[in-house]
């Protein structure tokens, strides 16, 4: 996995910038975007490798630029923040239940070959499901296919990529001992502060007069994780003050079976 991008402010999906990008493998294309741009721009490396660009040499809005740098593959790219963009295989996005009188539409512009294409992110951080853009609170919500080409594979990776939550690994104990706040909310006694929920089960941990700590789940065979950031006690309980995070498991498939496989390899030198 590559992170690509200049140091400095993102200038912004929609502002034209100058480009001088010749015609290259689409890897160096995608690089000399994000440095010209100001965005981090992440792929795997064997997505693009074999796959040439064509030249962009003119005044061009980073979105339509990545149109074209990926029309005729079978890649797409996915806004994940306001200057972090996932390039990934495409995907055709399952049809879900909607609540009545409300449109498909997307959290995140997908810029594959079709300008205006769109990825469909469903939640049910208000126990109903809806468009991520319909709801109306501060929630970051990670699928699958976003956290494995972000590498995220804990509870860590979830904190660091989500501003205004503060997650630390407890000293004592064992080593999966963690703490967590959201928006500077915290707790030392009592009761929690952050809800956390496997699907619909709380497993936070009040803090007593001996050591008690939440045990977050590992990020695996899991479809969605979504940080509810601003006080949840409406519908999560007194402790979700902060906010929540819920891990969602995938739903059973009663007529399919299906096998879910992940692997890597490192080496330190």
């Amino acid at each position: 996995m590559l992170l690509t991008g200049g140091p400095g402010f993102a200038k912004g999906m929609d502002e034209p910038v100058a480009l001088s990008i010749a015609t290259q493998s689409l890897g160096e294309a995608l690089r000399a975007l994000a440095k010209i741009s100001s965005l981090q721009i992440l792929f795997d490396s064997d997505l693009v490798a074999g796959r040439v660009s064509p030249a962009l040499v003119e005044r061009l809005a980073p979105r339509e630029a990545l149109i074209r740098l990926l029309r005729g593959t079978p890649l797409e790219a996915i806004e994940q923040t306001a200057d972090v963009v996932i390039i990934r295989a495409r995907v055709v996005a399952p049809v879900l239940p909607q609540a009545p009188g409300r449109l498909p539409a997307a959290a995140a512009p997908v810029y594959a070959e079709t300008p205006g294409a769109l990825e469909e992110i469903i939640v049910t951080s208000q126990r109903r499901v809806e468009r991520l853009q319909d709801v109306p609170i501060s929630v970051r919500a990670y699928s699958r296919a976003v956290m494995e080409i972000q590498g995220t594979r804990s509870m860590d990776d979830i904190a660091r990529l989500t501003p205004g939550v503060t997650f630390g690994r407890g000293r004592n104990y064992n080593s999966e001992s963690s703490e967590i706040s959201i928006r500077g909310i915290g707790s030392s006694a009592g009761a929690a502060t952050t809800g956390v929920y496997i699907d619909d089960t709380p497993i936070q941990s009040r803090h007593l007069s001996f050591g008690t700590f939440t045990t977050y789940p590992a990020l695996f065979d899991i479809d969605r994780v979504e940080v509810l950031r601003g006080p949840q006690g409406t519908l999560f309980g007194s402790g979700s003050e902060g906010g929540t995070v819920r891990f969602i498991t995938p739903e059973p498939e009663l007529h399919e079976s299906s096998t879910y496989v992940r692997s890597e390899i490192a080496s330190t030198r």
